[in-house]
């Protein structure tokens, strides 16, 4: 399948409009020249599955709207529950990580399991 069908690009820019999110801005934060940018955007090259995850957390999508925009109706619907489970999954593994960077969380968490091991 072509990879350029898989992006809704008139959906991706409302999006940015509504985010007052400019394509230089989006160039500067997935580090891509503003060339690339309006390339990925418009659907001519394909974004990457982190750089898909980067666009929704900098766009703060949820992922109705990351299912519409990246993986739109060009895609079969199980590749497309199969995509968005993804994107989920690496959002909360990356909100887990971050949380357990906290000592405080660590500790608690190491505290806890120590509980539940002696029940």
């Amino acid at each position: 399948m072509d990879t350029q069908l898989l992006i809704n690009s008139k959906l991706l820019k409302a999006q940015m409009l509504l985010q007052d999110i400019t394509v230089k801005a989006i160039a500067r934060n997935l580090k891509w020249s503003e060339a690339t940018a309006y390339r990925k955007i418009n659907g001519e090259v394909a974004c990457t599955a982190p750089e898909i995850q980067k666009l929704v957390d900098l766009l703060n999508l949820n992922i109705e709207a990351a299912n519409r925009i990246f993986f739109n109706k060009f895609v079969s619907q199980k590749t497309n529950s199969d995509a968005a489970e993804r994107l989920l999954v690496r959002g909360l593994a990356a909100q887990v990580s971050e949380f357990y960077k906290d000592p405080t969380n660590q500790k608690a968490f190491e505290f806890w399991l120590e509980d539940k091991e002696e029940k």
